[in-house]
């Protein structure tokens, strides 16, 4: 990816973690998001929580998924997981 956008493999982490300690010219910012499209990178979520020491992975223990409310209860619980890019673990 930082061969492709023109910039160090640096520049890149920078980008991509969001360091704020770094000033990043939005020229060079967007090439490398551009790069990253390109080549459809997505980050490794299990790499990054072992960098974090963060899961970002919830259990839920549903005791009767017959129950309409539970399974109500379980689907509103996975999509604002989901949009807070959590899993969620149902037991």
């Amino acid at each position: 990816m930082a061969q492709l956008a023109g910039v160090s493999q640096a520049m890149v982490s920078y980008v991509l973690n969001d360091n704020t300690n770094i000033s990043v010219p939005d020229e060079t910012r967007q090439r490398i998001l551009d790069a990253m499209n390109e080549i459809g990178y997505v980050p490794n979520r299990a790499a990054r929580s072992l960098r974090t020491q963060r899961t970002n992975t919830i259990a839920c223990v549903v005791p009767d998924i017959t129950n309409p409310f539970h399974t109500i209860f379980a689907r509103g619980l996975q999509g604002v997981a989901e949009q807070h890019e959590v899993d969620v673990v149902f037991l």
